[in-house]
């Protein structure tokens, strides 16, 4: 009886109100319309200010984010009500004014209806939201106000802009979207309340079509859209504003309350299910036991087969946890092995704080993939070692382990690179001893006809002496008769010198292995084997570099060397130096060679030969002093010039430097000692 009561006591009073309001739309529709339009900017600021002092409390950001658009929707609304024909607070503009603040409030309020469902189950910004509807409200007021670029809305006389019917269509369209997306969290929302918003929603939709028909803001049509609003934003206020005062639990805390009853009926399920359990659990606790000793068994047994494995083993799981090393990975990695158990590889042994860039172990454990690698060691980088990883697949056939075993090939690799160059110093041997005889032979005939041939010259040179002084503007081959006289002589020298550096290379081609440390070197002036040496490769380096630069103290000591070994090093290094340019001939190349003492170091002497050149990367650069090892054509060397200048200047108790950087050239440096 009390139930039926409220109702008819509810229906009468919406009737009064209802009527109430038409008659006041008949005495002064102004008023009505002011009436309509503070209601629906009240209910939209209390909807703000019951979602703002709730928002710590709430669990729910649908309505925290509704609150703050109707904050705006409402002040929207409230510029539309002053600016309404009639109250004549907008001087200079006519119905069209609060016709488009009506709409832009309708754009703002659909499309909040439609983002709102989104932040359900998302936290929301909130700074973020404020700001970017005081942005909006800002460009919508400048359009309408200052640049006056919002599109018509009403024409005096014509009535409502096909802008104003269209938009008024799109938003209905904007907020059926909106009920469709209410509809897909219909369950994070009371009944009740998810009812009076549908119906909120559904009559601002027939609000929205009420407006497209009117052609006066007075007219009937008018009436029927502004009762339409009225009604929505009621519910609007059972909804949330009467519901979260009134029921908070069913609006703010509805999640809470949720959990709380599944909490209350799950200790329902639990206590029937405990009785059940117990007995259960003696049973489990009496199995575990036994599956723990077990397991207790059968790790003792995989770390004893690990530990009977003489190279180190290390067991990783799937987060490159260590959890098994045998005793030969502990005495390997020492400290570090004996605390890596139960910690990441990357921190036990690279202090990283992730997998390393790059890990070749990963793939074994993440992809069930086999690993073989060679890298330098953990515990000591001079040292070498062989990783190889074996995945370990679970039951259920996913990756879950690698089995990494460490094997130190420093020596191995050492005779592996000592067999190497022994096979290639027995295929330089097989070269040397074919070679050595077809070399030896012509240069004979040049080494034994140069006397004779200088002989024949002593005898000839008199008679054309004697012509010369009788012709003393006589040239031969464009030179002047005292040049030719003393450059043929120098010529025959030359060729002379290189017979016998000939017959120097093929002897020290077959014993430059070989060390005479008996030998005592005698002591040479420096300069005048340096100065035969540049001009011996003088005319080929000049067909190469523009500038070739020699520079050396007047002063230099004599020095206790082999001077034909020291002439064959300078020869290699200035001729590979010049094959070091392309030709044509650049107005900028250059090949400097430089003699001096060294500054800090006595008895220290430094010869460099740098060139400006092509230069060299670092893999050429590990690999010059090969035997065999060329970057030049077949025709132009066989790889054997720096190999021999290499061991030569061992065998004479130095070392050579070398500095290059691609496109920049390169420069060596031989270092050797001049004492006693």
């Amino acid at each position: 009886q009390t139930f039926t009561t409220t109702i008819w006591m509810r229906i009468t009073s919406w009737i009064l109100i209802l009527v109430g309001l038409y008659l006041t739309s008949l005495y002064n529709y102004l008023l009505f319309h002011s009436l309509v339009e503070i209601f629906s900017i009240f209910i939209a600021c209390s909807i703000f200010l019951v979602a703002w002092n709730s928002r710590r409390f709430m669990d729910n950001n649908y309505l925290l984010f509704l609150g703050i658009a109707y904050l705006f929707v409402g002040g929207l609304d409230l510029i539309h009500t002053l600016a309404y024909r009639g109250m004549e607070i907008f001087p200079g503009y006519e119905t069209n004014l609060p016709t488009q603040l009506w709409i832009s409030a309708r754009y703002l309020e659909s499309i909040s209806l439609l983002i709102a469902p989104i932040f359900v189950v998302r936290n929301i910004k909130k700074r973020f939201v404020l700001t970017a509807y005081i942005l909006t409200i800002s460009l919508i007021l400048g359009s309408i106000f200052y640049w006056r670029i919002f599109p018509d809305c009403f024409v005096e006389g014509l009535g409502l802009t096909t802008f104003k019917k269209v938009s008024e269509y799109l938003i209905s369209l904007i907020l059926i979207g909106s009920i469709v997306l209410l509809f897909k969290k219909k369950t994070a929302f009371d009944d009740n309340i998810f009812r009076l918003l549908i119906a909120s929603i559904v009559l601002t939709i027939c609000s929205e079509l009420a407006f497209t028909f009117y052609i006066s803001d007075y007219g009937f049509s008018n009436l029927t859209g502004h009762f339409l609003k009225f009604i929505s934003f009621y519910l609007i206020y059972k909804s949330i504003i009467e519901s979260g005062l009134v029921k908070p639990y069913s609006l703010l805390f509805r999640n809470l309350k949720q959990r709380e009853k599944e909490l209350h009926n799950l200790n329902l399920e639990l206590e029937k299910r405990v009785e059940h359990r117990t007995a259960d659990l003696k049973k489990e606790v009496v199995e575990r036991k036994h599956a723990q000793k077990e397991l207790l068994k059968s790790k003792t047994m995989l770390q004893s087969v690990f530990d009977g494995i003489s190279e180190p083993l290390l067991l990783l799981d799937n987060n490159l946890t260590v959890k098994i090393l045998n005793k030969a990975a502990i005495e390997y990695y020492g400290d570090n092995g004996r605390s890596a158990i139960d910690k990441p590889c990357y921190r036990v042994f690279k202090e990283n704080s992730g997998p390393c860039e790059g890990c070749n172990i990963a793939p074994a454990v993440f992809e069930g993939r086999h690993g073989n690698f060679e890298r330098k060691g953990f515990m000591n980088p001079e040292r070498l070692e062989r990783v190889v990883v074996y995945p370990v697949k679970e039951k259920s056939g996913e990756d879950g382990a690698a089995i990494i075993r460490v094997t130190d090939i420093t020596e191995s690799k050492m005779l592996e690179r000592q067999l190497i160059q022994n096979e290639k110093m027995a295929s330089l041997g097989v070269l040397i001893s074919g070679i050595a005889h077809e070399i030896n032979n012509p240069n004979n005939y040049i080494s034994v006809n140069i006397p004779i041939l200088r002989d024949y010259l002593n005898i000839v040179m008199p008679i054309v002496d004697e012509y010369a002084q009788q012709n003393p503007d006589m040239e031969i081959m464009y030179m002047s008769y005292a040049e030719f006289r003393e450059d043929i002589f120098e010529l025959i020298d030359n060729v002379q010198h290189g017979s016998r550096q000939i017959n120097s290379i093929v002897r020290d081609l077959k014993v430059f292995s070989a060390v005479d440390k008996d030998k005592k070197n005698e002591k040479i002036d420096l300069k005048p084997m340096i100065e035969k040496v540049v001009s011996f490769c003088g005319s080929k380096i000049r067909r190469s570099v523009k500038n070739f630069n020699v520079q050396m103290p007047e002063n230099l000591p004599e020095t206790p060397v082999e001077s034909q070994l020291l002439e064959q090093i300078l020869i290699n290094l200035l001729i590979n130096a010049a094959q070091a340019f392309d030709k044509p001939v650049d107005e900028n190349s250059e090949i400097n060679l430089s003699v001096s003492m060294d500054d800090v170091k006595e008895n220290q002497l430094n010869i460099d030969v740098s060139d400006n050149g092509c230069g060299m990367d670092d893999v050429t650069m590990e690999k010059i002093f090969d035997p065999f090892f060329t970057t030049k054509s077949s025709e132009e060397g066989t790889g054997l010039g720096m190999y021999i200048v290499h061991n030569l200047i061992e065998k004479m108790g130095g070392r050579i430097e070398v500095h290059s950087r691609l496109g920049q050239g390169s420069n060596f440096r031989v270092i050797l000692g001049i004492g006693t």
